[in-house]
């Protein structure tokens, strides 16, 4: 048997030739999302939002212990006294024992009222060790609610003692929009100042 030959091209046979588009025919589009798909817009996104800085805190006022301070030209602070007392610690972790009963006045000679919700009170040595704050005895009357245009308050705090004599610093504050006042001095030099003062109880 005559083994098979193998098939040679046939000299006429022409490669394909790859179709090329027309000239003037143009790129084919994107396929844009239905109606019901995300809305495309060609305008630039906006920039993220940028905090604005808080404004700064405005500085603490330094005045003798014996002497009023304007927190603003219609409010000012006092201490209107500080007395050794007997103090009795009633709440979670509160101690008994020698104290200091500090009494403040606060007075608003502006047209509007004053927030008291947020006024903070302490009392530390000059060398920055604080006293702990006693707010469960009786005689504690801290400064809250509003004081009124043309009025006049009295708080009272009351705080373990430091050593006796010992120069103190009582912090007092209203809001941060007002200055801390820092009355710095010896407790004997406050005298007991009169006053027609409401007792805020």
């Amino acid at each position: 048997m005559t083994p098979a030959q193998p098939v040679t091209p046939s000299n006429d046979a022409k490669p394909r030739e790859q179709t090329k588009p027309p000239k003037d025919a143009k790129p084919s589009k994107a396929s844009k999302p239905s109606k019901d798909g995300p809305a495309q817009s060609d305008a630039p996104a906006a920039p993220p939002a940028v905090a604005k800085p808080a404004p700064p805190l405005p500085k603490p006022l330094t005045v003798p212990i014996d002497k009023p301070a304007d927190l603003t030209p219609a409010v000012s602070a006092q201490i209107a006294s500080i007395e050794q007392v007997t103090a009795k610690g009633m709440g979670p972790g509160e101690l008994s024992g020698p104290a200091l009963k500090v009494s403040l006045i606060l007075t608003n000679s502006g047209a509007t009222s004053l927030d008291l919700s947020t006024t903070v009170v302490t009392v530390d040595t000059l060398d920055g060790a604080p006293a702990s704050a006693i707010e469960s005895d009786v005689d504690a009357a801290p400064f809250h609610g509003v004081l009124a245009a043309g009025k006049t308050l009295t708080g009272s705090y009351l705080f373990l003692a430091p050593a006796q004599g010992e120069p103190i610093r009582v912090s007092f504050s209203t809001s941060t929009e007002q200055p801390v006042v820092l009355f710095s001095g010896s407790p004997s030099a406050v005298g007991k100042t009169s006053t027609a003062a409401t007792t805020n109880k």
